[in-house]
């Protein structure tokens, strides 16, 4: 059968023919439906006349394999370009349809040269999806990896702000508590600074008997005397001191 589908016969070497279908042909042959002849030390077959394919039962049975029959043609043109350099092996659906029929055809079915052809191509695209599931995994490892490190990254950003707002946080309480110790010593200096500025206008003052200054000691261990109360008993002393002188007199 022809690209076009027109059925033309060929010449088919005999040891091609499936054991269990060499008594049919034999008996064809017997019938002068088919001839057996021998060619270049081979014995070969082929039909008496082209007539005889387009009568039942081989027309039947070219009608039912017409879609391989096509096919095995194509493969051949393909093969035959592959062996020249004209194209690659098959892949896609020309590659899935060759599997296709090596599942459900024969082995005598295909041609010795086509066979190989397509074991070849299966070859190649076994190992073509080998490397793409390589480059698959590797780039998933690479992703994953890169998802790890960043995830790293991440918790490693957290913790290190986690740890400065700690730090943070201790630095702002030692500095409240700093301000309020200074404000504390500064307090205690202001104070300490008018109490001495108030004793100072007394300081000057020494009283003129021994019985002033016992008067003046006696009471050391109450609250100080302010500086008026000290002048106003130093006037009261001075006084009785005068009453005595006159009364002596």
């Amino acid at each position: 059968m022809d690209a076009s589908g027109q059925v033309t016969h060929r010449v088919s070497p005999c040891d091609k023919i499936p054991p269990e279908a060499r008594p049919l042909i034999g008996r064809f042959a017997e019938q002068r439906l088919l001839i057996k002849d021998r060619r270049q030390d081979a014995e070969v077959i082929e039909v008496a006349h082209e007539a005889v394919l387009r009568q039942p039962p081989f027309s039947d049975w070219l009608a039912e394999d017409q879609g391989f029959l096509l096919w095995g043609q194509r493969l051949s043109a393909a093969r035959a370009s592959f062996a020249a350099d004209k194209r690659g092996l098959l892949t896609g659906r020309e590659l899935a349809i060759a599997r296709s029929y090596m599942q459900t055809r024969a082995k005598h079915e295909f041609e010795p040269a086509d066979l190989a052809f397509i074991r070849d191509s299966i070859a190649g695209d076994d190992k073509r999806q080998a490397a793409e599931a390589e480059e698959q995994r590797r780039r998933e490892a690479a992703e994953k990896a890169e998802q790890e490190r960043r995830l790293r990254d991440a918790e490693r950003i957290v913790e290190e702000r986690t740890k400065a707002a700690a730090a943070q946080k201790r630095f702002t309480w030692a500095a409240v508590v700093g301000l309020v110790i200074a404000l504390g010593l500064a307090a205690a200096a202001i104070w300490q600074y008018f109490d001495a500025k108030a004793r100072r206008p007394c300081e000057g003052v020494h009283p003129s008997s021994s019985t002033a200054r016992s008067t003046v000691r006696a009471p050391s261990a109450r609250r100080p005397m302010s500086c008026a109360s000290r002048r106003l008993a130093r006037v009261e002393r001075q006084i009785r001191a005068i009453g005595h002188c006159r009364v002596r007199q």
